[in-house]
């Protein structure tokens, strides 16, 4: 998303991010089976169509193609944690966000660790940053 932003005017990249509604929605109606009203099915389309529009006026609200497509890639994947965490939302939220948490921490070292010239930081760094994020969840 931040790559995708850098890459954007301002006001291309909040309008884009704006996607985030619709492709929930999406996801629910589509492999989900829920149920959407005409006016709520209306405003996604609205959304949609204006996220399209926005690449096509020059100005203020520019930008690339493929930052658009970054930050729509991460509404998409947002609007599929939120309806995976809708699922599961009857269990402990405490529990539900460690290990959401953890699953985002370790695809996020795998992706700093494909990158080329990354590295792992020192243990003492691990350590203190293991320490603020517990005292972070307490």
């Amino acid at each position: 998303m931040f790559h995708g932003l850098a890459q954007l005017s301002a006001v291309t990249g909040s309008l884009l991010l704006n996607l985030e509604g619709p492709f929930t929605a999406l996801i629910a109606v589509g492999l989900l089976g829920e149920h959407l009203a005409k006016r709520e099915a209306l405003g996604a389309a609205a959304i949609m169509l204006g996220a399209v529009l926005v690449g096509f006026e020059p100005g203020q609200v520019g930008g690339t193609w493929s930052g658009a497509l970054e930050i729509s890639g991460a509404c998409l994947s947002w609007g599929i944690d939120n309806n995976l965490t809708q699922r599961v939302s009857l269990r402990d939220p405490v529990a539900i966000a460690r290990i959401k948490t953890l699953a985002a921490g370790m695809c996020l070292l795998g992706i700093a660790l494909l990158h080329g010239g990354s590295r792992i930081p020192p243990w003492s760094d691990l350590l203190f940053a293991g320490v603020v994020g517990a005292l972070a969840m307490a």
